[in-house]
């Protein structure tokens, strides 16, 4: 398998480490390709690729997927740095219908008019964007290409809807301290979460590491 990850040049990669020892010990990953930022300690492939300004993150990920499908074929897994596998991922999972989490948002946030680029392009369908990774086909992720609002559209729910993929609801869960995880097929963490806990979880390194 292929495992695509977009990365920021920010310097801040330990999750990143962690995303691919959780990821590589459920799944066999013959070739990761990181885009953008490249960690020292990190061996695989990397692609260089600028960063947007935060009005365009949403595309800043959906370009950076795009540049590295172009150079492979067939499916592929997405992931983000701060998802964390606790099971093999077997199906496409979303967090609900875009409504009820609309309805709950207070402010006028990035994040908020992101979801509101993407009901207003898709109506009230499955929320695809979980925190977790998404098997994907290179030729199709093509359909994501298209022009963007300001704040973007959610890029696997873009992607889901583009490709008429079908998904499965899974209660969503972006925690802080490891004791919050219980029973879960996977997790990611807040700002506020202390990466040096995820050592005793997955001493073993990834074959992408020195």
């Amino acid at each position: 398998m292929i495992l695509i990850i977009p990365l920021r040049n920010d310097g801040r990669y330990e999750q990143l480490r962690f995303a691919l020892r959780s990821i590589t010990r459920h799944h066999k990953v013959d070739r990761c390709i990181v885009v953008g930022g490249r960690p020292e300690w990190y061996t695989g492939e990397h692609i260089q690729h600028k960063d947007y300004p935060h009005i365009r993150k949403e595309q800043n990920i959906r370009d950076k997927v795009l540049t590295a499908a172009a150079t492979i074929e067939g499916e592929f897994m997405f992931a983000n740095d701060d998802h964390i596998l606790l099971a093999p991922l077997t199906k496409t999972y979303n967090k609900g219908s875009m409504e009820p989490e609309l309805a709950k948002r207070i402010g006028n946030g990035s994040y908020t008019r992101c979801l509101r680029n993407t009901y207003q392009r898709y109506g009230n369908v499955p929320n695809v964007d979980t925190h977790c990774p998404m098997i994907m086909d290179a030729e199709l992720v093509q359909r994501t290409n298209f022009d963007w609002p300001d704040f973007g559209i959610g890029f696997k729910t873009c992607y889901a809807q583009e490709n008429n993929i079908a998904s499965e609801y899974y209660p969503d869960c972006k925690v802080s301290t490891l004791r919050e995880v219980s029973n879960r097929l996977w997790f990611s963490m807040t700002d506020q979460f202390n990466v040096k806990e995820l050592f005793a979880y997955f001493p073993e390194k990834s074959t992408f590491e020195m």
